[in-house]
């Protein structure tokens, strides 16, 4: 069995889909397979791989239904931490962008980074 390892740097950015301020969304398959899709694209064109799930965001007067994506340092295709960092952004300013978001929160394995709009 092969085996190989480096040095281990995690992202994970969460997004809601509750646009602006705007009014409550139910869950919907729709907007997790526009997530999926946003992500799909990015890997497609930029020859990576993301995890994504459903979410559920519960803060104080409310919540919201929201999507996790993951990104790791793969062995087999490795990136040194700056590079990860610059997927992660990129990938978080799309999905921002496209559910109307105010803000989205980018945790990585050293710090956490909020995208906003002001």
């Amino acid at each position: 069995m092969e085996m190989h390892d480096v040095n281990t740097f995690t992202a994970t950015i969460y997004c809601g889909f509750r646009p602006g301020y705007g009014r409550m969304l139910n869950f919907s398959e729709d907007c997790l397979n526009e997530a999926e899709m946003i992500c799909q694209k990015y890997c497609d064109d930029n020859s990576y791989g993301v995890t994504i799930e459903p979410t559920r965001f519960i803060y104080k007067g409310g919540n919201e239904d929201g999507v996790k994506v993951g990104l790791i340092n793969y062995p087999r295709f490795p990136r040194n931490p700056t590079e990860i960092k610059n997927i992660a952004l990129e990938i978080a300013a799309d999905l921002k962008e496209h559910f109307n978001q105010e803000r989205v929160s980018i945790v990585f394995s050293d710090t956490t980074i909020m995208l906003g709009s002001k």
